[in-house]
């Protein structure tokens, strides 16, 4: 036998195996407005991605600078599993079976990258004068990879920058 698996507003059902899903599939997937898929008991796995908007908080710290200065970095990330049917794949490849734990550090390591980055190349003054500035070069620089991975971003902010002296 097996069950029909609803799923809630924020949230997609996605099913793999079984024998309703066709062999050119891995899986089938259904979102919001109270959708139902049919899963067998026993033969496929049910898996929930929640497609709320998270948000993530974040302080970087030992962030080099373009003089070797070091420096604290606190930001705040909105972002969004995607829902049109090819980012949702690649969400669904990355981060089904994972927690919002998993998913956020999977997110902020790839923000991390870009931020350290842009970061070597400024100088600590100008990036404690204008941190919009920066965050306006991590998010457009984190962007296509984050796309990558099925993921929207809503909102970057940094909201504090500190200097680190040793």
């Amino acid at each position: 036998m097996g069950n029909c698996h609803m799923a809630s507003e924020r949230e997609a059902v996605v099913v793999s195996g079984g024998c309703c899903i066709p062999r050119t599939q891995q899986h089938k997937a259904v979102a919001g407005k109270r959708s139902c898929l049919w899963a067998w008991a026993g033969l496929s796995k049910v898996d929930r991605l929640t497609l709320d908007v998270l948000t993530f908080k974040k302080v970087y710290r030992n962030v080099k600078t373009a003089r070797s200065d070091r420096a604290s970095v606190s930001i705040i990330a909105e972002v969004q599993i995607m829902q049109d049917l090819q980012h949702f794949a690649r969400a669904s490849d990355y981060f089904l079976g994972k927690t919002t734990d998993e998913i956020s550090d999977v997110v902020l390591h790839v923000f991390e990258a870009h931020l350290r980055d842009i970061c070597e190349q400024l100088i600590l003054k100008r990036i404690e004068e204008d941190a919009n500035h920066l965050s306006v070069k991590v998010r457009k620089a984190a962007t296509p990879d984050v796309w990558d991975l099925g993921v929207l971003i809503h909102d970057f902010f940094i909201t504090d920058v500190t200097r680190e002296d040793f």
